[in-house]
């Protein structure tokens, strides 16, 4: 149901300085009534012959007035310091002696004028919270927020108050809320040097890496329980991280720098495997690489988002050096995200609870449970399911097409919720923009907008890839046919 807003009434207060001045308090008030706000001023409603105190004296006390602006300049100042309110055939001027017989709050002091950047105000109200509008451009700045505000629309709304109990740590809760005021900083950071992003990101890094390491000692990696219960609760970290991923992309602080200290720190401090000292039936640190699995999947769909093309393209390209075989024993190799966030797969004989042994052509192991367990995750307002799917799938196209160029070895994105998209034409319905083309053509490396098409047909996504229920092929020819004819079409 729609909230009807009843108009205000309020009174003006004022002192009449010249013709000019009168004229721009009338064009205010004018424009207050135009918002639906009902005024009472003398050049409207003061007819001859009665008498002007007592009139304002009246409106003062009236119930029916919510408020009374006091629109003060050096004259207002004078003749209410002079005790000279309410004389004169062109003034109303309010006076200590009526301020004081009214609730206060219902006094709204405004400079409506200035001399030399000076604002004037009677001694009575010299230390209340005043309005500002007193030259022409602060009331263009200022009038929609000071006509909600009178409206009862107020410019910040105090928000419900919590559950002081929903901050109390419980057992094994990790503590995220120190990442806010990170959000806050990265939220201010537009004129940030680059110096001081490059600390800030060290910062937050290092900060994320404190709260994950409070993960290895609780619990253990004994059991699939142990390991899905350690999964669980890591998800406000990352909720809390991807809001500061969020106001990276709101603010054009560039993610993908963040990213590959996240990942080499994941994967080169806390999911290293030293098996002569750490004994587990299966995999160890399984969350923390689940973690980073997530994090890749969450931050392309905010950066996809927001439009962020060149910051996703330099996570998903950019080489990151980590340790070989996940001990500290062995040397480190340079490799793009795809080649070392995918696999979950048992290690000297251990067992993964996040893969099923179900083998692609070739070779590799589907680790289809991950793909069920991201689906759950997911955050209000910020991830949801069917971002996880289409962004999977966008994430393995990228793959085989960055592939193309690359001098490493170049591993595919395999789409771990693939079974679980109904639509695949869906996932490129952004394509059919032109625009839209225009902003993200190079995220697929092309050199213009109307090379996209060719470049997914080129490479198109395996059959294995996708859910057996999902018909991608038609016969022995991908489905690309219908897409491509639809974003070639574009002018």
């Amino acid at each position: 149901m729609v909230e009807v807003i009843t108009a205000p009434k309020v009174f003006i207060s004022y002192a009449w300085t010249n013709e000019e001045y009168k004229r721009r308090v009338i064009s205010f008030a004018e424009r207050l009534v135009t918002r639906g706000i009902d005024v009472v001023a003398d050049f409207w409603d003061l007819k001859e012959g009665q008498e002007k105190y007592s009139y304002m004296e009246r409106c003062v006390l009236d119930h029916s007035i919510s408020n009374v602006l006091l629109l003060c300049n050096r004259e207002y100042k004078e003749r209410v310091d002079e005790r000279r309110g309410g004389v004169g055939a062109e003034s109303t001027i309010i006076s200590p002696e009526i301020y004081r017989s009214v609730k206060q709050t219902k006094f709204i002091p405004v400079a409506f004028d200035q001399e030399d950047g000076e604002l004037f105000f009677p001694s009575f109200i010299s230390t209340r919270i005043y309005e500002d509008l007193s030259t022409d451009e602060k009331i263009e700045d200022r009038f929609e927020v000071f006509a909600r505000k009178l409206l009862g629309i107020p410019e910040h709304v105090k928000p419900k108050l919590g559950n002081p109990n929903d901050f109390i740590p419980q057992e094994g809760d990790l503590p995220v809320e120190r990442l806010d005021s990170f959000r806050r900083k990265i939220e201010v950071s537009d004129k940030f040097t680059g110096a001081q992003k490059i600390k800030l990101r060290r910062d937050l890094n290092l900060s994320v890496l404190t709260i994950l390491k409070q993960n290895k000692d609780i619990d253990g990696y004994s059991n699939k329980e142990n390991i899905l219960k350690k999964i669980d609760r890591l998800k406000p970290v990352r909720d809390s991280l991807l809001l500061c991923i969020e106001a990276m992309a709101l603010s054009n602080f560039d993610a993908a720098p963040f990213m590959k200290l996240l990942l080499e720190t994941i994967y080169n401090e806390l999911a290293v495997d030293d098996s002569s000292s750490y004994k587990a039936t299966y995999v160890p640190f399984e969350d923390y690489c689940f973690f980073a699995y997530e994090m890749v999947i969450c931050v392309s769909i905010i950066l996809y988002k927001y439009e962020r093309f060149d910051d996703l393209k330099k996570m998903l390209t950019q080489l990151y050096s980590l340790y070989s075989y996940r001990t500290t024993s062995s040397k480190k190799w340079n490799c793009t995200v795809s080649q070392f966030v995918m696999p979950f797969c048992g290690q000297s004989g251990r067992e993964s609870c996040l893969r099923e042994t179900v083998i692609t052509p070739n070779g590799s192991q589907y680790a289809k449970p991950a793909g069920v367990l991201a689906l759950r995750r997911t955050k209000e307002n910020l991830i949801s399911r069917q971002e996880i799917i289409y962004t999977d799938l966008l994430l393995c196209q990228l793959s085989l097409i960055y592939a193309e160029n690359s001098k490493l070895a170049y591993a595919p994105w395999i789409p771990l919720c693939g079974d679980w998209c109904d639509d695949y034409e869906a996932i490129w319905e952004d394509l059919y923009s032109a625009d839209f083309c225009e902003k993200a053509y190079k995220l697929f490396n092309v050199d213009i907008p109307t090379q996209i098409a060719l470049k997914i047909m080129q490479y198109p996504i395996p059959k294995e890839c996708l859910g057996d229920g999902f018909v991608v092929f038609g016969g022995e020819e991908p489905r690309y046919s219908a897409i491509a004819e639809r974003i070639g079409a574009l002018p």
